[in-house]
């Protein structure tokens, strides 16, 4: 599974700017996965994305490539 990143990043701005100390509040995560998130080096399970997604307020399938 891979994550879409883009579209995560375009979300993200969507949402006021939303900072990655904010995301990582939301997913109830530190700050440091979250960078590792939008780097591509974590978050390739289905917790993750479901945690992406609740606190970005979409569908999990909005967050992974070819979904």
């Amino acid at each position: 599974m891979e994550l879409n990143i883009k579209k995560i990043r375009e979300i993200m701005k969507s949402q006021g700017e939303m900072s990655t100390t904010e995301l990582a509040c939301k997913m109830k995560v530190s700050e440091a996965w979250v960078y590792g998130i939008l780097a591509g080096t974590q978050g390739k399970t289905f917790k993750t994305v479901a945690k992406l997604a609740k606190a970005l307020n979409v569908n999990e399938k909005d967050l992974v490539v070819g979904e």
